[in-house]
């Protein structure tokens, strides 16, 4: 019998807000500067508007309502959109057995019903409650990187 590895090694962070993208003259902008990387994966939700997503070396990702990507360590990403958005990003580590299963991603997904109102009550728990507020996280991101395994996985 194999012993079970979790899936998640680490939760490193975890923010949610609006980002508000239309400049004064309503034309479409970069968010977050040009692309950056870093090093550790990182699982963006949409869960409201939409954004272009865009990766390095491939064509942009159109995101919709309550879909999103694991963008995978080192890959370089910005976002880009011309209406307000509600952006949901999660920052972690994957334990090395489950490397393979994540490459570049090509487009987004739409994830699970489950996940909506574990992230709604997520962005709400705020600094309130640590210990529920880390399990909780923990929880959507193994939801939804089981998914996007599921869809998407090599």
């Amino acid at each position: 019998m194999s012993r079970s590895v979790p899936l998640v090694s680490g939760v490193i962070d975890f923010h949610h807000c609006y980002e508000h993208y239309r400049p004064a003259d309503g034309q479409e902008r970069v968010h977050s500067g040009s692309l950056h990387v870093h090093p550790f994966y990182q699982l963006d939700l949409f869960p409201e508007g939409k954004t272009m997503v865009l990766i390095d070396g491939l064509p942009s990702i159109k995101t919709h309502s309550w879909s999103g990507l694991v963008i995978p360590p080192m890959v370089g990403h910005g976002y880009r959109s011309n209406r307000t958005a509600l952006q949901v990003t999660f920052k972690f580590h994957i334990h090395p057995r489950y490397w393979f299963q994540f490459g570049r991603p090509d487009h987004a997904i739409r994830f699970p019903a489950v996940c909506e109102p574990l992230v709604r009550t997520l962005c709400h728990l705020g600094d309130r409650d640590p210990f529920l507020r880390d399990q909780q996280m923990l929880a959507i991101i193994t939801v939804c990187l089981v998914h996007w395994v599921r869809h998407c996985g090599t």
